[in-house]
């Protein structure tokens, strides 16, 4: 798990897997509405991006919510397939499954 303080306040996280030997997943990025629209977000993808390719993966996924599929295109991701995620007491959130495939330059 990676974290973003600004005046001793965690503002954003973001955590990475392993999905396979040649995937990693982003398991959940999340940024403070305080401080949202900043880059913030786009900071930390690109840094756990840069963490999937120093571990050797080739690819990231991570499933998104429909909210926030604009900003992983932006980042470079695309659309996989469109599934439903679980979650407690029975009830499911549409989620969308993305991925982009790491640049092999250094």
């Amino acid at each position: 798990m990676f974290v973003v303080v600004c005046c001793d306040k965690v503002v954003a996280f973001g955590h990475l897997e392993k999905f396979s030997a040649t995937v990693a997943e982003v398991r959940g990025l999340f940024v403070s509405p305080d401080y949202s629209r900043k880059g913030i977000g786009s900071l930390l993808l690109q840094f756990l991006e840069s963490e999937a390719k120093e571990k050797g993966y080739h690819r990231v996924r991570v499933k998104s919510s429909k909210n926030a599929q604009l900003f992983y295109e932006a980042g470079g991701y695309q659309v996989a397939q469109k599934d439903y995620c679980h979650c407690a007491d029975d009830q499911s959130l549409c989620c969308i499954l993305m991925d982009k495939t790491l640049s092999t330059h250094a």
